[in-house]
């Protein structure tokens, strides 16, 4: 016998929709008699937004059907799917809130493809023109050129926030079709490189990456090349000098994280003991004594060498603040919970 396929995750149809404010979403289209908790899981982002079951008729659903799905008893194109769908929208959780329409990023992203020559007016080719750059490019720009109109507008606004983030892309992907690596490298660093410019000692570098971002903008290549130029070198020396600001701020969280360890040993030693006395009588800092483990192996995590990811200078991490915080509450139940064992031996001491 041949064996019983596995159910499959999702459907292969997807029906598309645009809401009152012009964004693009997605029902994946389901035909079912009966239910499987697989449906609870949304379908991918890249797939759809929400799912659509067209149910047969004494289909038995479960009460506690996740928002997002829609339910309907004929043809998805029909006036009570779509309001079913319309009102499934809201919930999913891949909800978009108005944006730049499709339009506009059609727009941008042909614009993109003018300079140094001047801006191009988008007549009616404009989409075709765009759509015919990025096919066979890799990854996402090459995606959605394989998708249909509404499928192609719909994944501009999941993948760049923005018309103009858009054509920083196709810019992007020019420069890299001229070879130029460097610019596009040290651009990228420049964007990863997050500090915190509120801190004194970080303004200055603060303010220099923002006009660095601004120089470094794609287009400058193509109509400004010698100022481009220049800015990417100076974007190259502004990295050195925030590799070493790095550093020297992740040398003193150490040291902090070093301190802190020794603050918070005693408190860290004594959770075994604070849950075996919470098991004898009424339960306290439940919470806190488990954020502290958290915590402390975080903190724990900063002394090693390794940098740890996500580090921003003038940023101190919250598991500083966490461990000493969760410690004096273990602490300070620890007691609580000793004297009350005190106290409860004294009283069975006096009435014996």
């Amino acid at each position: 016998m041949a064996p019983v396929p596995s159910w499959p995750p999702h459907s292969s149809r997807v029906v598309y929709f645009r809401d009152p404010f012009g964004t693009y979403y997605a029902a994946e289209v389901w035909h079912t008699a009966e239910w499987h908790d697989e449906l609870r899981e949304p379908p991918p982002l890249a797939v759809a937004d929400v799912r659509l079951l067209l149910t047969v008729r004494d289909a038995r659903l479960p009460s506690d059907l996740p928002p997002w799905v829609a339910i309907a008893s004929s043809d998805p194109d029909t006036p009570e799917a779509a309001s079913a769908v319309a009102r499934a929208w809201p919930r999913s959780p891949h909800f978009r809130p108005p944006g730049d329409q499709p339009e506009e990023y059609v727009v941008a992203g042909f614009q993109a493809l003018c300079p140094p020559h001047p801006a191009c007016e988008a007549g009616p080719h404009a989409r075709e023109s765009l759509i015919a750059f990025l096919r066979d490019r890799p990854g996402l720009l090459g995606a959605i050129a394989e998708e249909g109109r509404d499928g192609f507008d719909r994944r501009l606004r999941i993948h760049w926030q923005t018309a103009g983030a858009f054509a920083s892309a196709i810019l992007r992907e020019r420069l890299r079709d001229a070879g130029a690596h460097r610019a596009l490298a040290v651009g990228d660093a420049v964007d990863r490189a997050e500090i915190a410019g509120e801190v004194g000692e970080y303004a200055d570098l603060g303010q220099e990456r923002e006009l660095l971002r601004v120089r470094l903008d794609p287009v400058g290549c193509f109509l400004h090349a010698v100022d481009f130029d220049r800015a990417v070198d100076d974007g190259e020396v502004w990295i050195a000098r925030y590799t070493q600001a790095l550093d020297a701020f992740a040398m003193r969280l150490r040291a902090e994280a070093q301190d802190v360890l020794r603050e918070i040993a005693a408190a860290v030693s004594g959770l075994d003991v604070l849950v075996r006395l919470n098991h004898e009588g009424r339960p306290l800092a439940v919470d806190a004594a488990q954020r502290l483990m958290v915590a402390a192996a975080e903190v724990q995590a900063l002394v090693s060498d390794s940098q740890p990811d996500g580090l921003v200078p003038g940023r101190a991490p919250l598991c500083l603040s966490e461990a000493r915080l969760t410690s004096a509450a273990v602490l300070a139940a620890l007691e609580v919970q000793r004297r009350r064992t005190q106290h409860g031996r004294s009283a069975a001491d006096h009435s014996a």
